[in-house]
């Protein structure tokens, strides 16, 4: 049976995710983001991550040509943030709203967590790239409950309670 690329949409928005924005400097030192919910934690040791950029973004271009971003996990008041970089175009972050770390990583803030991480690999995922990066420092945030995407929009956790998986 043949499926169509909205129907795998459909089914993929099943999977509810995080949402975060990757944050990134191009080579005259603006700040840039984009929302992104392809991300997934590949390993601790080495500490690795992966995520995907459609190849037709604007930002696309940055991506390839700089090593060192942020991830940046949205708190569930991150609805406007998340809306204001998923829009297309190269976004320039808002310069009260981010800090650089020591390496000149442009981290957002205030976040449930942010990544400074290096591109170690890019590699074609069809119409997107596939960015596999080494988590070089973690900046831990405020606890708050995450921003969910879920079927198309933004979800809040019904229960605040939560325990740690050991």
């Amino acid at each position: 049976m043949a499926f169509t690329p909205q129907a795998l949409r459909r089914a993929l928005g099943r999977f509810a995710t995080g949402v975060t924005i990757m944050s990134i400097r191009d080579n005259t030192g603006a700040a840039f983001g984009v929302t992104v919910n392809s991300f997934v934690s590949v390993s601790l040791e080495p500490p690795l991550i992966l995520w995907c950029l459609r190849r037709k973004a604007s930002i696309h271009e940055v991506f390839q040509n700089n090593d060192y971003f942020a991830v940046n996990i949205l708190n569930g008041e991150g609805e406007e943030l998340s809306n204001r970089y998923a829009a297309s175009g190269r976004i320039h972050l808002d310069k009260a709203g981010f800090t650089l770390s020591r390496r000149g990583i442009a981290l957002m803030t205030p976040m449930l967590a942010n990544l400074e991480c290096q591109i170690l690999r890019r590699d074609d995922g069809g119409d997107h790239t596939i960015i596999l990066a080494r988590v070089l420092d973690i900046h831990g945030g405020p606890g708050k409950d995450p921003l969910i995407f879920y079927e198309g929009g933004y979800r809040q956790l019904e229960n605040s309670m939560s325990r740690e998986i050991a």
